[in-house]
């Protein structure tokens, strides 16, 4: 299990970029990825434990106010069988916010802060925000691949702290600590698990050059 010691006070994710860690082993680390006021905005949108409003004044006033919208998606990984679950009953809810274009009014609030703070960021290819509930039984989903790009970059990063995990291409586990953010390679196999101890998961993926 990989854990790194956090910074007492806010420092710059490009001064924390281990590139040759991630050159030599195809990952890398930053935890306290965000200035904590606003990881806690993020947070408290993607899982709904912030400010909402119903109220259309207020909404209007404040696009963010809105609840934030969650797409069901049956499946996770195709249709392995994982866990001992048929991958069709495997459930999770995703929102696809960048695919090459912009796609969400949730994308200045939610990708840039991120992006602002990517190292080495030439080009977005997609972002998106995955939502696993709470489920009685704990298991991995099939490992995939984002992409066949090897010069492609990935970035997940775990909104909330949960027992769940990432694991990566050598068999490396990576908890689940909020405001953590993991950079990968996207061409290799990664999995990814639900949570027994939380109300959900969530982690927005990005792939990028």
């Amino acid at each position: 299990m990989i854990r790194t010691p956090r910074p007492t006070g806010y420092v710059a994710s490009n001064e924390r970029f281990n590139e040759r860690e991630f050159n030599e082993k195809g990952y890398t680390l930053i935890d306290n990825f965000l200035p904590n006021d606003i990881y806690a905005k993020i947070r408290g949108v993607l899982t709904g434990s912030g400010k909402h409003s119903y109220a259309q004044a207020e909404i209007a006033a404040d696009p963010y106010l809105e609840h934030f919208p969650w797409n069901f998606t049956p499946g996770v990984v195709g249709k392995e069988i994982t866990g001992g679950k048929p991958e069709e009953e495997h459930i999770y809810f995703t929102s696809l916010l960048f695919f090459s274009t912009p796609l969400s009014k949730w994308c200045p609030l939610i990708m840039g802060p991120i992006l602002e703070r990517t190292p080495n960021l030439r080009a977005l290819q997609r972002c998106k925000a995955n939502l696993y509930p709470r489920d009685s039984q704990f298991f991995e989903h099939a490992p995939h691949h984002d992409n066949t790009w090897e010069d492609a970059k990935g970035m997940l990063f775990m909104v909330n702290t949960c027992n769940g995990f990432t694991r990566l291409h050598d068999g490396t586990k990576f908890d689940s600590v909020g405001n953590r953010m993991l950079f990968f390679r996207p061409h290799l196999d990664h999995n990814s698990t639900n949570t027994t101890n939380a109300h959900c998961r969530v982690t927005i993926n990005f792939n990028y050059f």
